[in-house]
C-alpha cells in the first residue's frame, strides 16, 4: 500500500504534507510518528490536526465514510477492566461489568469536554450526559438487596443514601452531593422537566458529579469490600 502525496493533498487540501514512504505507514497508523517535547510543539500539533480534520469534514461532509474514520487516541479511555478493579463488592457479576463499560463512556465525555472546544449547548449536552450516567452507576452501587434499606423496594434514591449515612458508609456532605447528582439525572425524561436546558450545564458540574462518584465508591468499598 503506497500513499501518493499529490493525491492526498487534493483530496484533503493539506499545504505542506510529508512525503510517506510504504515502510512509514505504522508511524501513520499509530500516530506515534511526532513526539511532542515542548509547549510550542504542543501548540503547533494542536493547530495542525484541528486544521486537517476540518479539510476532512469540508471534503467529506455528512457523507458516512469508512475511510474518513480517524484513530482516536489510545490512552485517555481506560479499560472496563482497569475501572472494576476500583469498584466496591457487587451483588451480581453482570453489574460489575455493565459499570466498567459504562465508565469507559464517562472517559469519552470527559475527552470530548476538556479536549475539543466544544461550546455552548453541545458542550452543555455531553457534560449533562455524562453527570446523567454518573447518576445511573451511582444508583446502581446504592442497591443491596442483602442489606437492610438499600434493596430495590426500600424506598428512593434519597432514602438509601439516607440509610448509607446511618451505615457510616458515607457523610452527610457526601449524601448531599449524591442527592444534587441525582437532581440532575432525573432530567433525562425531559417529559418532567419543564425549564429550557440553554447556559445550564458547566464543567465543574462534570467535575463535581465524579467527586461524589469517587465518595460514594470509595465509602462502599472500605464498608464491603472488595473484589
Amino acid at each position: 500500500l503506497y500513499f501518493d502525496r499529490d493525491y492526498l493533498r487534493r483530496k484533503l487540501s493539506i499545504s505542506q504534507l510529508p512525503v510517506i514512504y510504504p515502510f512509514e505507514l505504522s508511524n501513520l497508523k499509530t500516530g506515534h510518528g511526532v513526539t511532542i517535547e515542548n509547549e510550542r510543539q504542543l501548540r503547533d500539533a494542536v493547530f495542525k490536526v484541528g486544521s486537517l480534520l476540518q479539510d476532512i469534514q469540508d471534503y467529506c461532509g455528512l457523507e458516512n465514510r469508512v475511510d474518513a474514520r480517524i484513530r482516536f487516541p489510545r490512552g485517555y479511555i481506560r479499560t472496563a477492566q482497569a475501572h472494576r478493579r476500583d469498584l466496591p463488592a457487587l451483588p451480581k457479576p453482570s453489574l460489575r461489568q455493565n459499570i466498567g463499560y459504562a465508565l469507559m463512556t464517562c472517559d469519552l465525555y470527559r475527552w470530548l469536554a476538556t479536549r475539543t472546544d466544544l461550546s455552548a449547548t453541545v458542550l452543555e449536552m455531553i457534560i449533562k450526559e455524562g453527570v446523567c450516567l454518573l447518576g445511573s452507576i451511582c444508583e446502581s452501587l446504592m442497591i443491596r438487596p442483602h442489606t437492610r434499606g438499600l434493596g430495590r423496594r426500600n424506598g428512593s434514591f434519597a432514602t438509601r443514601a439516607e440509610r448509607l449515612v446511618e451505615l457510616g458508609v458515607i457523610t452527610d456532605d457526601v449524601r448531599s452531593e449524591l442527592q444534587w447528582l441525582w437532581s440532575i439525572r432525573v432530567r433525562e425524561h425531559f417529559v418532567d422537566y419543564d425549564q429550557p436546558e440553554w447556559d445550564v450545564y458547566t464543567r465543574d458540574d462534570y467535575n463535581r458529579a465524579y467527586r461524589a462518584f469517587i465518595s460514594l465508591r470509595d465509602g462502599l468499598s472500605n464498608h464491603f469490600g472488595r473484589e
